[in-house]
């Protein structure tokens, strides 16, 4: 039986990281996406046969319409909108044009492989966008970022509402504060792991999609869909492939969220897991991984805005 077929951007560090080692592992053939060349080959390489890595900014317009091209040429089950970056301090302590970077590669990147990915979408695929605990409040010194995430998580419901009469399925994936410290890879499954739905026709399997460098995030869960039906691989993908002017990426170093409350971290590997889990029951259209993260969002709906902000800026 053919491998089901999987795109992840931002798939050389953190959720994106654990995500592509979570789908291989659960018998998808995936393409990680990602700026930097070496982390992909390497990535790849543990992986095994049968994946593939594509190199790409996607904060650029030019690795945006390479990822885009490669998902309309190789139509993948599952597309994982995962790169994205933050940075941290008041907004006039860095230029507009670091913000603006940021948002293309939060917002931009996810509206142009959305579109890509589900205007070829059949019954039983599924699209998780990345999205954060932040999305539901406005977080002093990441203002850029919590309100990029915002978007993210308004647009995937919107999509999760249009979709759904499809079968396509759509989630928002909001995981709150998450390490980033590098964890060993799953130990390989026999059982099918969550797959793309029951009805799903077969394609050919995808091309790396390009990846964006997580930072330590604030909360993200989602979850691959499960289901009969596959898509046949169209063999092993070439050693790499690159956008024109893509730099590469440096290596993120370890981080963690130190200001956080210590239940309120989760690591990639526990997200990933909620987020699969969620998707194989076709949870959504949000989902909010762990209790104590849950419990956040939930006060964030209930605390008086400048009671929020005020506790969000310590």
């Amino acid at each position: 039986m053919s491998a089901r077929t999987a795109l992840v951007t931002g798939a050389s560090s953190g959720i994106g990281l654990a995500f592509a080692r979570e789908l291989a592992s659960a018998g998808y053939a995936v393409t990680a996406v990602a700026r930097g060349e070496d982390r992909l080959r390497a990535l790849v390489g543990e992986l095994g046969p049968g994946h593939r890595h594509l190199v790409a900014d996607l904060a650029t317009p030019e690795g945006r319409e390479l990822v885009a091209a490669e998902l309309a040429r190789r139509p993948v089950d599952l597309l994982v909108n995962n790169a994205g970056t933050a940075h941290h301090g008041p907004f006039t302590a860095a230029g507009p044009q670091e913000a603006l970077t940021s948002l293309r590669l939060g917002t931009d990147a996810v509206v142009v492989l959305a579109h890509a990915f589900l205007s070829g979408a059949r019954r039983g695929d599924a699209l998780i966008n990345v999205s954060s605990t932040l999305a539901h409040a406005p977080a002093p010194g990441l203002a850029v970022y919590s309100a990029g995430k915002a978007f993210v998580t308004s647009f995937s419901e919107a999509l999760w509402y249009e979709q759904r009469p499809l079968g396509v399925h759509v989630m928002a994936l909001c995981p709150g504060p998450t390490s980033t410290e590098s964890e060993p890879a799953p130990e390989p499954q026999s059982r099918r792991g969550p797959g793309p739905g029951p009805e799903s026709a077969p394609r050919s399997a995808p091309q790396s999609a390009p990846e964006s460098r997580p930072v330590p995030d604030p909360a993200a869960e989602s979850a691959p869909q499960s289901g009969p039906a596959s898509r046949p691989a169209s063999g092993p993908a070439p050693a790499s492939e690159s956008a024109t002017g893509c730099a590469p990426a440096p290596a993120p170093a370890p981080r963690r969220h130190q200001d956080a409350p210590s239940v309120l971290v989760q690591s990639p590997r526990a997200v990933v897991r909620a987020a699969l889990r969620a998707l194989d029951r076709r949870s959504g259209p949000t989902i909010v991984p762990g209790r104590a993260n849950s419990l956040f969002v939930l006060a964030t709906r209930l605390l008086p805005r400048r009671t929020l902000l005020a506790m969000l800026s310590r």
